[in-house]
């Protein structure tokens, strides 16, 4: 084969198999008669590679070009060994989880037993409580109400509300007359406890009790109860009494009819007058007794004796 252009892409692809091949192949003994033919003289090994540099010098590099997806191939190849480099063993997450789990339950059963409690956090559910049955509604028009037992020796008659009965003389100690609910509520339940009171004489100097008690068991002359939570309406006043005998609150009660709204559960109560608050906290009532709910009138006697009508009762559950 003859070839005289030693720049021309088929003698360099001749150089190149010569290279390959080694010394005393036809390859090489071509393109070494091809450089001598070519004015070239020599070692033959140098004369090749020294041919082979020349062209190589001559020609501009072939540029290399990223192929299709190559960019997505990259970055998907460097997520999984990033992947690979943070994995943790399976052994070493399950006793992470262990561990995060045991600090979960101790401190949280910690937190139950040491947390400080929060004063009148169980009056703020009562306010945001809404009771909507009705477990007790007593208009007071039967002379024997329905599910009530009477208390105190004063007269007192139904009719269109709960009344004084007769106008007696003024005496030196009060006597007491109502009615009581004789079935006890839940002490770990909530309820409400309504009142509707008409208030004739501003002056009156009988006394309207509305009360929860903790025990069943009324004085035979006055039907008050040791233990009890009391909203009282006197000479144009609400007083609330807790059962240790201590005033913890007092607002004006308007002539005509006003309602007595006390919210109660386990250890909490709420006492609203016309619909607005006016003191919440404590009941002091014991935690595991049943409540007895109740309405009553004291009095002396005289001509202020009377002027207050007990309009309803009512006990309402959420």
């Amino acid at each position: 084969m003859s070839m005289t252009d030693i720049h021309s892409e088929q003698f360099e692809e001749l150089l190149a198999e010569a290279l390959r091949a080694g010394p005393g192949t036809p390859a090489w003994r071509q393109a070494v008669e091809t450089l001598q033919a070519a004015g070239q003289a020599g070692d033959e090994m140098a004369m090749l590679c020294r041919a082979r540099e020349d062209l190589a010098a001559g020609r501009e590099y072939r540029s290399v070009r990223a192929g299709p997806g190559f960019t997505r191939k990259l970055m998907t190849r460097l997520e999984r060994e990033n992947s690979r480099q943070w994995q943790l063993p399976t052994a070493n997450i399950v006793t992470l989880l262990s561990i995060a789990i045991i600090v979960l339950v101790v401190g949280g059963s910690a937190w139950m037993v040491f947390k400080p409690s929060r004063p009148g956090s169980t009056t703020v559910d009562l306010q945001e409580t809404y009771f909507v049955n009705a477990l007790v509604n007593e208009n007071f028009d039967a002379p024997e109400p329905h599910g009530f037992a009477r208390l105190g020796l004063l007269p007192v008659a139904c009719d269109g509300g709960m009344k004084v009965e007769v106008r007696s003389r003024e005496g030196e100690q009060h006597v007491g007359g109502g009615f009581y609910y004789a079935t006890g509520l839940d002490p770990a339940k909530a309820y409400e406890l309504e009142s509707v009171i008409g208030v004739e004489q501003a002056d009156t100097e009988l006394v309207t009790q509305v009360f929860i008690s903790d025990r069943p068991e009324f004085a035979p002359g006055t039907g008050i109860s040791p233990h009890e939570l009391v909203c009282l309406v006197e000479a144009g006043k609400l007083r609330v009494m807790l059962s240790d005998g201590q005033g913890v609150a007092e607002a004006a009660v308007p002539a005509g009819e006003v309602a007595i709204q006390v919210r109660f559960d386990r250890e909490s109560a709420v006492v609203e007058l016309g619909g607005k608050t006016i003191w919440s906290g404590r009941n002091l009532l014991s935690g595991e007794a049943q409540r007895y709910v109740g309405v009553r009138y004291l009095t002396r006697g005289g001509d202020k004796s009377m002027g207050v009508t007990v309009k309803s009762l009512r006990v309402m559950a959420p």
